[in-house]
Parts: structure tokens; sequence; C-alpha cells
């Protein structure tokens, strides 16, 4: 794995247990509120962090609330990371298992949508995760504590170009597919094929027309409401269910 120093913000309970339980990620210290000692759950996070050697510091609310003034929705527990560890794409590409299920992100610039998005994808057990370097959102306090830390349980491929990316999966045997809220095949009449990478188009533009011309077929969601669209994290997390369902 390649590890990138990140000296990252991690706020909320269930981000902060994940992290600390993952092999991907190195926490550096944890800040707690004096509110909350002596409570189960932080006992819990306590006992961890003494195994791993992991400093804590408990603070005071006024010193929770100078230290970090616009980091509400806290819980008022904290943990700063000293690295991440990206899998590399050439992990992907020569693992031997046939059977790989790759979410590949087409520059997702909300940090809520992106964080939705990795819960969703750790929920239904598509454990890689391909995005762009530039123009996508990228890990942040926002979006550990949107993905409840399931950020920390897959692997996140960053990448610096998505088109070349496709290409390279598909020489490995990937079938492609993009979501197109047109046309293509309806989602639940599809069955997937295996290995497969699902692209999810980004929050405005959909698809960009490079990648649509890598897909080897295209996905839509059957609606019958008078709003024919849904928020990119939404549809996603239908998605990703209905291709589960496909192979099952």
């Amino acid at each position: 794995m390649t590890e990138e120093t990140m000296n990252q913000l991690i706020k909320g309970k269930h981000a902060v247990i994940e992290a600390i339980n993952s092999s991907s990620v190195e926490v550096d210290r944890i800040m707690i509120s004096f509110l909350l000692k002596g409570k189960s759950d932080i006992s819990h996070i306590l006992a961890i962090a003494k195994e791993k050697k992991i400093k804590i510091q408990f603070l005071s609310p006024k010193a929770i609330t100078e230290q970090f003034p616009d980091e509400d929705n806290s819980q008022g527990i904290f943990a700063y990371t000293l690295k991440f560890s990206f899998y590399p794409i050439e992990n992907l590409l020569n693992d031997p298992d046939k059977h790989q299920k790759v979410v590949v992100l087409d520059h997702i610039q909300d940090p809520h949508n992106f964080g939705a998005i990795l819960r969703t994808c750790e929920c239904f057990g598509f454990k890689n995760v391909i995005f762009p370097k530039d123009r996508n959102a990228q890990l942040s306090p926002t979006v550990s504590k949107t993905s409840a830390g399931a950020y920390s349980h897959l692997n996140l491929i960053r990448v610096t170009n998505l088109h070349q990316t496709l290409m390279k999966l598909k020489k490995s045997g990937y079938w492609i597919y993009g979501t197109c809220p047109e046309n293509g095949q309806a989602l639940n009449r599809i069955t997937a094929h295996t290995p497969f990478a699902i692209i999810i188009g980004n929050e405005h533009k959909g698809l960009s027309p490079l990648l649509k011309k890598v897909t080897d077929d295209s996905i839509y969601i059957p609606m019958s409401g008078n709003i024919q669209s849904l928020n990119a994290s939404v549809s996603t997390g239908v998605i990703l269910y209905g291709l589960t369902q496909s192979q099952s």
C-alpha cells in the first residue's frame, strides 16, 4: 500500500472507533470531552487506544470549542491521523479473485455525498473504490463522519487518470457499467458480469463523455414518480443493492 501523511482530523464516535480498528489508518492521538469520561462506549475506545499505544487527551468543553470551532456534530470526540494507506491499483489488477466488484467515482464533489457513498460501498461489500486525485472530494473530517468510519475498511484507490485506469480494468477482464438516467438496461432486469466496475457519475453532469465511451453497458433506475432523479449517494445505494441482487 502507498502511505500518505494526512494529519487528518476525524470527528465522531463511530468514525474514531473504525479508524483505530483499521489496518489502513495510523491514529496519532484522540481528544475527548471531559463530559464523556466514564461512559461505557468511551471506555471501549480507551481500552483499544491503550492497547495500540495511542495518546489520549481529555479536554474541557471550552477547550473543545476553542480547538474545533467549526466542527459541530462531533459528539465530543476527535482524533488525528498520521498516515492513511491508499490501495495501489496494481494490487487490484493482479488480484486472482475473478469476482471483484469495483465502484468508480467520476468526480463526486460534495463531501457528504462522497462519505455517504463510501458507507454504502462498505455495507454492500463493494470494498474497492476508485476516485480521482483532482476535482473530487477527498478524505476530510466531513467525509469520515458521514461515512461513519467506513472509509477505513475499504480499498481506496486514488488515481490521476480515470480513463486510463478504466482501460487497465478492461484489459484485466473487467466489465464496465455506467450509470445513465435515460437509457441502457433497467437495474431490475440486469444480470451482472463479474468481475465488474460500476461508474457513478458526477452530481450535476453525470458521466463524462470520455468515460461513457469506455462502458460496456449502461444502467438506469426505473422510476415512476414525477421527479425522475435521485441524489448521487441515494442512487448509488439503489444501484449497488440491485447489482448485489443480480448476482444472487
